[in-house]
């Protein structure tokens, strides 16, 4: 299990040294609240837009798809509270997801 957190918006970190049951992993489905976050400047927006559209001419076959973005994650020790992602197994891992595309 991979979550993107840590040391810069590129790195990826295991969220917990141990595996959990599924019983154990929910996910939290909010596309409103964890989905794609535009860019506070205009330009850079724009640039996305441009980059996009020159890959389109490049390959005709490049198609937008929506997809699944992980957003965080919490992890609730067996004594309910919210804790880092370290312990003995016995919580439960929520995974907040949203949307975004290409």
């Amino acid at each position: 299990l991979l979550a993107t957190f840590a040391h810069s918006r590129f790195d990826l970190d295991p969220v917990l040294p141990w595996p959990l049951p599924q019983s154990r992993v929910r996910a939290s489905f909010r596309p409103r609240r964890h989905g794609r976050r535009r860019h506070p400047e205009a330009r850079v927006e724009e640039g996305v837009g441009e980059a996009w559209s020159r890959a389109r001419r490049r390959d005709p076959g490049l198609f937008n798809g929506t997809k699944f973005r992980l957003a965080g994650y919490t992890y609730e020790g067996p004594s309910g509270g919210a804790v880092a992602a370290e312990g003995s197994g016995g919580g439960q891992l929520t995974l907040h997801l949203g949307l975004t595309d290409y």
